[in-house]
């Protein structure tokens, strides 16, 4: 039977792969997972866009310093969203998500195929523009260390490079201008089967996966070194790196990308394995954005936690108070004044001075000092906790020689 030339009510019901052997194709209610992409992208999407907007804020209203690395930013959540939209619009078609046996021959078309490309190359832009924004960051706070300038300018360009490789390559691969005008399903398949846009594009897909990964772990690798380098309390500098290491949620997809992307090239089941790739893609694109934006909007996170447990604590204390009043008897709460004569009698004690910024943290010197970290010493983002490091460094420097003290802030091993 010649299967080119069947009616074309036939191929409403030709599935678009052979299934297992004891498998029935199941068009209307296939398995799939579209269901939990879609679940994903929902919740994730609204809490990228949060964590965007504080860090936007948090630039322009509190440290007024908008920058290079906050542009391009928006411009990788933009492409994430971008990607997102795609991918949503695969699974609400049903190109993505079921099993390749239990998707219709007459789906895999050209729209088909130019939205996997789309896909492709919306993950390739948002790379770009997040790695580049967390390495433009870095700029701002390692300036001074020529290693790590060095390190952080070959990382940019190798990366730049690679990813606009991969979109030009797959651009061309899957040239949707080169596809043939026909109706008819069975010759499509023949055609992208044996097209570049196969075999060709899904090598290249692995390649790019691994180049993913080991983009993310460099990017990731050289705030952790410099920081961890410092002279530094252990825990300050753990939570200075903790903020960095969410990015370990990106990398931690983009391993798994690379396994299933491997897995794809010996396996036919296309939909389902693409929808796989697609939504942990989206997720380390997304945990991208968050780990370039946590650094930035911690100030306005902590500020918001801060004022957050200062009212619940003082609501709670008058509760307490209330209570206590109505146990007692006591209509109203009776000021206590303490005798003057009183030699335990304390005046209020002066608020100490609170570490605001990185600057403090990872400098820790006098405003009249110099200091070799001129980016960091006027970096104002991360907060510290421990509202007591002044006065503590203040009189442990006494003791130690004005030609070390330079040497509390500058990287070493590195």
């Amino acid at each position: 039977m010649d299967l080119a030339n069947l009616d074309p009510s036939v191929y409403d019901n030709l599935p678009a792969m052979m299934p297992p052997e004891g498998v029935v194709p199941n068009f209307d209610n296939p398995e799939s997972l579209a269901p939990a992409g879609k679940i994903v992208f929902c919740v994730a999407l609204p809490l990228m866009a949060i964590i965007v907007f504080i860090r936007l804020y948090t630039r322009m209203f509190k440290t007024r310093a908008v920058g290079v690395d906050d542009y391009l930013c928006i411009a990788g959540a933009a492409a994430v969203i971008c990607y997102c939209a795609v991918v949503l619009s695969l699974f609400g078609k049903g190109y993505l998500g079921p099993h390749q046996w239990n998707v219709r021959l007459i789906v895999i078309n050209l729209d088909y195929i130019r939205g996997s490309v789309a896909v492709t190359c919306l993950y390739g832009a948002g790379a770009i523009f997040i790695k580049t924004s967390l390495l433009v960051q870095y700029l701002r706070i390692f300036r001074p260390s020529k290693i790590a300038t060095g390190m952080i300018w070959i990382g940019i360009g190798v990366i730049v490079v690679f990813y606009i490789a991969a979109i030009i390559t797959t651009a061309v691969f899957c040239d949707s201008s080169k596809w043939p005008a026909t109706s008819n399903p069975i010759e499509f398949a023949a055609v992208q089967a044996g097209s570049r846009c196969n075999q060709p594009q899904l090598h290249l897909s692995s390649v790019q996966g691994i180049f993913s990964t080991v983009s993310d772990l460099y990017v990731l690798a050289i705030p952790t070194l410099l920081v961890s380098s410092l002279h530094l309390p252990i825990m300050r500098r753990a939570g200075i790196i903790a903020l960095f290491l969410v990015g370990l949620i990106a990398t931690g997809c983009s391993i798994a990308t690379v396994v299933f992307r491997f897995q794809q090239l010996h396996s036919e089941d296309f939909s389902w394995y693409s929808a796989i790739n697609m939504i942990l893609g989206g997720v380390e694109l997304i945990a991208g954005v968050a780990c370039s934006c946590l650094p930035v909007a911690f100030i306005t996170l902590k500020s918001i936690t801060t004022a957050s447990w200062v009212m619940l604590s003082r609501y709670a204390k008058t509760l307490r108070s209330r209570r206590s009043g109505s146990t007692t008897g006591h209509s109203e709460p009776k000021l206590i004044v303490g005798d003057p004569t009183d030699s335990r009698a304390e005046l209020p004690k002066i608020p100490r001075a609170t570490i605001t910024n990185l600057r403090t943290i990872l400098r820790g010197t006098h405003h009249g000092q110099p200091t070799e970290l001129s980016e960091l010493s006027t970096y104002n983002e991360i907060r510290s906790i421990d509202d007591d490091y002044h006065s503590q460094f203040r009189s442990g420097q006494s003791s130690i020689p004005p030609s070390a003290r330079s040497e509390l802030v500058r990287p070493t091993g590195l």
